[in-house]
């Protein structure tokens, strides 16, 4: 398959991914939200306790949702950066291994594309720092497991 198209192809399938965590978050939130205001209008006893467990949730899924939106604008960036052509794992790189295929963009969970294994990782995951600045044909190691780097781009 043509590089681009399979860049193309790897960051739509990223993008939705994003959006529809996005979309949990925000569900839950309101969900949540609602419950608090339901629970309000029946006035009872046992309600600040149940609220304040409730607004936990809700500050822990805000934070979350903030943190998927970052990633998710990772994504927009690099979506709207021409085609790379990257020589090394860096940002933005999608890194055919004997493994699987890596993008190097944000965590997202790992998804099949054309029967094969696409994971994609941030510049914070451990297995960046072990890949970053590699050519092809180099090798690294995650949990003593080879990774021999077969093309970048």
């Amino acid at each position: 398959m043509e590089k681009k198209k399979l860049r193309e192809q790897i960051m739509s399938a990223c993008i939705e991914q994003q959006q529809a965590l996005m979309d949990d978050f925000s569900k839950r939130i309101k969900m949540l939200l609602s419950e608090i205001r339901e629970l309000s209008r029946k006035q009872t006893d046992s309600k600040p306790v149940i609220t304040q467990e409730i607004l936990e949730e809700v500050d822990l899924l805000n934070d979350a949702l903030i943190f998927v939106q970052l990633e998710m604008n990772r994504l927009r960036y690099l979506q709207s950066v021409s085609y790379m052509n990257h020589q090394e794992v860096e940002l933005g790189a999608i890194v055919i291994t004997n493994i699987h295929t890596i993008f190097i963009s944000s965590s997202i969970d790992p998804f099949n594309l054309n029967g094969k294994k696409i994971t994609c990782i941030s510049t914070e995951d451990t297995i960046f720092n072990q890949m970053k600045g590699k050519r092809k044909g180099e090798i690294c190691f995650l949990d003593q497991r080879p990774y021999v780097i077969r093309d970048i781009f």
